[in-house]
């Protein structure tokens, strides 16, 4: 029955008689409506939220997502940026913030030395206060030295850059998929099978030297992803 009634609400949905943003009634009125127990109505709106039909931040109701955020990736520019040329008002919360020195993996990854400082914070990114991405940030610090935890929450990393002279060149970035990892699920609520977009990202300055790398979560029902490609 649970399948019937997940089926019900995805056609409400897709025929907008649910329209973007709108919160889905609650579990008792669609006890009462199919006439069944709350443990399938449950059953059907977690399956729901695995697939990104739906979306349900903590300590909310389960609602239809807005609009999404469309990222260009054939452009090196913050996230922030994006966020606002599409109207929308970004913010951020970082939620850890701490230095620590480099080991064997990082000098690999990073072109930096053994035991150098590196920041190490986790944010979580907003567009009009509904969470678009986790992510997990290290930027090495003898080259943005003055970087802070308000810097992040409330500036632009790549302007910090900038603003210590230096000249942000190139990114390599991988993009994959992945369900939003345990313990970030407990940090933001969002439920444990909740589909993302995986992409870490490493930036380069002009010397082709590391200056951060980023691994983000990108909510998947939240977010698209454009690319223009070329023939030869």
């Amino acid at each position: 029955m649970y399948y019937q009634i997940k089926e019900y609400i995805k056609d409400q949905i897709e025929k907008q008689e649910l329209k973007p943003g709108a919160k889905l009634p609650t579990e008792s009125y669609y006890s009462h409506f199919f006439d069944v127990s709350r443990i399938t109505i449950r059953k059907a709106i977690e399956e729901l939220l695995s697939e990104g039909i739906i979306i349900r931040d903590k300590g909310k109701s389960p609602t239809v997502p807005d609009k999404k955020i469309s990222r260009d990736f054939d452009k090196l520019e913050g996230l922030g940026k994006q966020i606002r040329d599409q109207g929308k008002t970004p913010s951020c919360k970082v939620i850890h913030f701490e230095i620590v020195q480099a080991n064997e993996e990082h000098v690999k990854k990073y072109r930096c030395n053994l035991n150098d400082e590196l920041y190490s914070a986790i944010r979580l990114r907003y567009a009009d206060d509904e969470l678009i991405a986790v992510q997990n940030l290290i930027v090495v610090k003898k080259l943005v030295p003055n970087l802070t935890k308000e810097i992040l929450e409330c500036g632009s990393l790549y302007e910090t850059v900038r603003k210590n002279g230096l000249k942000i060149k190139y990114a390599k970035q991988t993009i994959g998929a992945d369900l939003l990892p345990e313990n970030l699920c407990f940090i933001t609520g969002m439920n444990h099978n909740t589909l993302c977009i995986l992409s870490d990202r490493i930036t380069y300055l002009d010397n082709d030297q590391v200056v951060e790398n980023s691994i983000s979560h990108y909510i998947a029902s939240r977010y698209v992803i454009n690319m223009t490609l070329h023939t030869d």
